[in-house]
């Protein structure tokens, strides 16, 4: 076989084998990667109903898509007719070569449980059972991280073996009873062979075992293996307990899902108790900081440090190398009730903003405004994009389906003197095999008066498809994700870019959406699997074109999350050497590199993003944001002032500016701005902060007023009814507006729970709002969850305080306070929060808050001036949302 090519794999190395056949590595010469091809045992070839079943259960196991199983990548035969899989090639071990070394440590041996779990919770999802999971179908990569092979063929050979009377299938030693008795199997069956896997990792012997096959399966049937803790006393009583479990003769009394056995393993792991949690070690701040900074970038309204600016998301920057025109796309308007038609024209807004966004490569004096603060200010129309923006030039546009085509209609409008230039309708079908985004970038080229050559526009469609089919499927994607996606938004998103890639297996800017879906996912509870999902969807759309700005870009992200620094600083600086002007690449590369001990290195590269667009609004808006979250806010006021003198006569700069002086201490100077960017133009962010500031000089029904404005733009977040429910208290309004912001923020936040039970912030968040809804007992109830989930962050920390202080608890608010204290949160934002008067006057807390950042001379808020950080980093927004476990 070694030399042989079959169909277009070139066989050179053999890997192994066993019952189910022979392993060779080969080369895929049309994608150019390795992969392992398994060549099926030549009986399974001979029967056409054998054939068939092979085809569909590997169909079946090739649309399993996650980190811990092999992916298959195709199926085949070769000239004599023998059948093989092609799957992803993974170098390194088995997991029975790590078993022969000896008992595993009991981290690790859970670790790799985990794992396992996960992969067959998936495959249980999608129906399928495996049937023979064992060492040796488990492999270990040079990370670490676990792929479980061969799903789907245990039944192919069970099937095999009808005619062959006296076969045993499987391994008898990780073989269910059910199994061993010919009846049907289902996902318990795993979890058994899963629970025999465990045993031996943390022993270093088989559960059951004995001299000949009959022996051993007669055990499974009758004995139960030695207790786990007898061959091996330092095993915790909760891990034997969860081993024999597994191990339960009746499947009834087995864990009844993968995803049970799990959540066990998970508690097993992570579990502590409150007392435990107090007292537990602390990363370093400057890494906390950071951790919290990223998880919330795209910040709700009432979100901590960034809340007081008027944010954006990262942006490319200008290069003015001839008429400077500023851009921004409207939302289309959908002419259509239909949720399929409505996802596809949210993600072809998306879709092409970032294509035009991208063309800045080449034609760097367009300025593009992020779709996430045209959707976050709820633009509507070309005066208010001018008046907040200050863009002279806005795209808009309708979708309408017409039979099979969709009809895209674009304005061009002059947003200064508010006249139409320009207007096109595009039809899909009428240049077959352009996918839609394609047409209406090139028409939108055509209005702006770009002109590209070929190799440019090759260079900025890369990662595409020529299937209209799969294009479609990735605009619904970008549709479904939308600016403020739930877990379950994600899933469906991530189920469309999986479609469009089983239409076009070579669709990049798929894979890459898939890469973002999964980093976005690990925002909502930080579980790393979703990261090894996203870094192995972003290398394969690298393996397709290893010059996908995007796809490097995402890697990088993946990388940043998990703090690895030096892999994440060459995929950004990858990312810039292909595309020079990516100033979301400038702002990551500085991230890793602060966050990995090189803060001159990250200075350094700052000084080359503002070199890329020193006269562009938006590079300086993005590089104040970057060093107002490190709390360099003389530098950030620099730059948030040269956004005023770019951009005169727009809100952005002023609401940005204003929110830096309030947390200077300067509110006078603070006001002045917020109020002047409100008459420029209404923004969500000049109205929350203004509202804020209410708050914190004690002017409650103002606040209340503000809070009111600004959720007429966005009434989405929780926090930020939250916020007008405890400015309308403190306000002394009727107990009935009070109860109705509480019950809406409520309302909202269970939303958020039922995409993700595990967001520790919403949890904590509706525990607050349960005790002003006078619910203490669920209160309760739910801050026990956050805690059993944990939490670093040192936000959380002090809302734990918070509610514990409200029911009561003053021993476990201090204890709460001094883990926040010490994981750097501010001072100043207890110091401002009226409810906490009472805390703050216990000498217990005077030597806290003396400790952190000096003695305190009283609990007074800080003053216009004082010097004194204000408490927007927490805002009142916030208030309603603390939790902990008392």
């Amino acid at each position: 076989m070694i030399g042989r090519t079959i169909s277009h794999y070139r066989v050179f190395e053999r890997l192994g084998g066993g019952g189910m056949g022979l392993v060779y590595r080969a080369r895929d010469t049309r994608l150019d990667r390795d992969v392992a091809l398994k060549f099926l045992p030549p009986e399974w070839s001979h029967e056409a109903l054998l054939r068939e079943r092979f085809s569909r259960e590997a169909r079946a196991a090739s649309a399993l898509d996650h980190p811990h199983i092999c992916t298959v990548y195709d199926i085949g035969e070769t000239d004599e007719g023998q059948l093989f899989i092609a799957m992803a090639y993974c170098p390194g071990r088995t997991l029975k070569q790590s078993i022969h070394e000896g008992p595993m440590p009991i981290g690790q041996a859970v670790d790799y449980a985990i794992q396992i779990a996960e992969a067959l919770e998936s495959a249980h999802e999608a129906g399928i059972v495996h049937r023979d999971i064992k060492p040796a179908n488990i492999l270990i990569s040079d990370r670490d991280q676990l792929k479980v092979v061969d799903f789907g063929l245990a039944k192919l050979a069970g099937e095999a073996a009808v005619t062959r009377e006296g076969t045993v299938i499987g391994t008898p030693a990780y073989m269910s009873p059910e199994q061993v008795n010919g009846e049907e199997v289902d996902g318990r069956s795993d979890i058994w062979a899963l629970g025999a896997v465990i045993y031996e990792m943390l022993t270093g012997r088989r559960a059951f075992a004995a001299e000949h096959e009959r022996a051993v399966l007669l055990s499974i049937l009758s004995h139960d293996p030695t207790p786990p803790e007898n061959v091996r006393p330092d095993l915790p009583a909760e891990l034997a307990r969860i081993i024999r479990r597994c191990l339960k003769r009746d499947a009834g009394k087995r864990y009844q899902s993968a995803a049970e056995l799990l959540a066990d393993l998970r508690r097993f792991r992570g579990e502590i108790s409150p007392a435990e949690i107090i007292t537990q070690s602390l990363p370093s701040a400057p890494r906390v900081r950071r951790r919290w900074l990223l998880k919330h970038r795209v910040l709700p309204a009432a979100a901590a440090v960034l809340v007081v600016l008027a944010l954006g998301a990262l942006v490319l920057p200008t290069l003015d190398r001839g008429r400077a025109r500023h851009l921004l796309v409207l939302p289309f308007d959908c002419h259509s009730d239909d949720a399929e038609t409505a996802s596809l024209c949210e993600g072809l807004l998306d879709t092409v903003t970032n294509r035009l966004t991208a063309i800045r490569r080449y034609r760097s004096s367009l300025s593009v405004v992020p779709l996430s603060e045209v959707r976050r200010q709820r633009v509507a129309s070309a005066d208010e994009a001018h008046r907040i923006f200050g863009v002279d030039l806005v795209l808009s546009g309708g979708v309408q389906r017409v039979g099979e085509n969709l009809r895209v209609s674009l304005q061009l409008v002059d947003a200064t003197q508010l006249r139409q230039l320009v207007a096109r309708l595009v039809t899909t079908g009428d240049e077959p095999g352009f996918a839609v985004q394609d047409q209406v970038v090139a028409v939108a080229e055509e209005m702006l008066e770009l002109e590209l050559t070929p190799q440019e526009r090759r260079a900025i469609a890369a990662g595409g498809t020529e299937i209209p089919e799969a294009a479609q499927r990735l605009l619904e994607a970008r549709g479904v994700v939308g600016p403020n996606p739930t877990p379950s938004d994600l899933g469906r998103a991530a189920e469309l870019f999986r479609s469009a890639l089983e239409l076009d297996p070579a669709y990049a800017d798929a894979m890459v959406g898939l890469a973002e879906v999964c980093e976005r996912r690990f925002e909502f509870g930080e579980d790393p699997i979703w990261l090894e999902h996203g870094l192995s969807y972003a290398e394969r759309a690298l393996d397709i074109d290893p010059t996908l700005p995007g796809a490097h870009l995402a890697a990088g992200r993946c990388e940043l999350a998990r703090h690895a620094y030096a892999e994440a600083v060459k995929r950004f600086e990858r990312t810039l050497e292909l595309d020079p002007l990516n100033l979301p690449a400038y702002l990551a590369l500085a991230a890793a590199l602060e966050d990995g001990g090189e803060p001159e290195r990250a200075g350094a590269v700052i000084d080359r993003a503002l070199r890329t667009g020193p006269d562009d609004w938006q590079t300086h808006h993005q590089v104040g944001r970057f060093f107002y979250e490190r709390f360099q806010l003389e530098r950030a006021m620099e730059h948030f002032e040269r956004v005023i003198e770019l951009l005169p006569s727009s809100s952005i700069g002023y609401a940005a500016r204003g929110g830096c002086r309030i947390y200077l201490g300067d509110r006078s100077g603070a006001r002045d701005d917020l109020e002047r960017a409100i008459a420029l133009g209404p923004s969500y962010w000049a109205l929350h902060n203004l509202a804020t500031l209410e708050y914190y000089e004690g002017n409650y029904a103002a606040a209340a007023e503000r809070y009111r404005q600004s959720l007429a733009i966005d009434d989405t977040d929780y926090r930020v009814w939250s916020a007008l429910a405890e400015s309308q208290r403190h306000a002394e309004a009727g107990p009935g507006e009070i109860q109705n912001a509480y019950l809406r923020a409520a309302e909202l936040a269970e939303r958020r729970l039922q995409g993700d039970p595990d967001d520790v912030a919403a949890l904590v968040n509706l525990a607050s709002f349960r005790i002003h809804l006078g619910e203490p007992p669920a209160a309760r109830e739910l801050l026990g969850r956050a805690v059993r989930i944990g939490t670093d962050d040192p936000e959380l920390m002090y809302w734990v305080a918070e509610s514990a202080e409200r029911l009561g608890d003053r021993e476990l608010a201090l204890q709460w306070i001094a883990r926040a204290l010490g994981a750097g949160y501010p001072l100043q934002v207890i110091e401002d929060y009226p409810d906490l008067a009472d805390l703050r006057a216990d000498p217990r807390y005077k030597e806290l808050a003396g400790a952190a950042g000096g003695k305190l001379e009283n609990s007074e808020p800080a003053k216009p001036g004082d010097g004194g950080r204000s408490a927007l980093e927490q805002p009142a927004a916030r208030r309603g949302g603390q939790g902990g476990a008392p």
